[in-house]
């Protein structure tokens, strides 16, 4: 039981719609949680001062907020600019000792920047305190391609609100299919046909 690459297609065709950021940040986040059965979900996005903060949540359990998750996963993943995976966060040598992994009980985790044209707008992060069956290699690449689809599904996302906001939708009729985040998106979903 795992996340296939048909199923992240068919979230990120959805995710082609065009929709306020609220209703993509909420499809993206259910995806994510449901595909590893993480106990917490978290969609972290950058301010316009570059400050994180959490846009979205899902929580099995008590919540977490942005001040209870491993800081060292997310600097991390952030330095990499790709996702990291710990399947066994407590026995991991990258976060032995990691006050955060420790006081949380984490026992899974994964962080998945989102990366557009080379700046890190925000992440995705997923952890487990008990199940950690589906945090496994054979879900972080298709949890990657969900990320990228996310990424450029945000960027549009905002970019709709924007032109929503400063004049109407006139603007809005050439900003889904010819926008840099689209045909990035449209090269993705080729690649991945092919």
């Amino acid at each position: 039981d795992h996340l296939t690459t048909d199923q992240v297609l068919a979230v990120g065709q959805k995710l082609l719609e065009l929709r306020p950021l609220a209703e993509v940040l909420d499809s993206v986040l259910s995806t994510a949680v449901n595909a590893v059965h993480a106990e917490t979900g978290l969609i972290l996005l950058r301010d316009e001062k570059g400050k994180l903060n959490v846009a979205a949540e899902k929580h099995r359990s008590e919540p977490r907020g942005l001040d209870q998750i491993s800081s060292s996963l997310l600097d991390e993943a952030f330095s990499r600019r790709e996702p990291v995976l710990t399947e066994n966060a407590v026995g991991d040598p990258r976060f032995s000792g990691k006050s955060s992994i420790i006081l949380q009980r984490i026992q899974a985790a994964v962080i998945l920047p989102l990366v557009s044209r080379e700046r890190i707008i925000g992440a995705i992060y997923l952890d487990s305190r008990s199940d950690r069956s589906q945090f496994t290699r054979q879900n972080l690449d298709p949890l990657a391609t969900l990320a990228t689809f996310s990424t450029l599904a945000i960027e549009n996302a905002r970019r709709y609100e924007q032109a929503k906001h400063t004049g109407g939708e006139s603007k809005t009729t050439t900003l889904v299919g010819s926008s840099l985040a689209m045909q990035e998106l449209f090269s993705l979903i080729e690649r991945i046909a092919a």
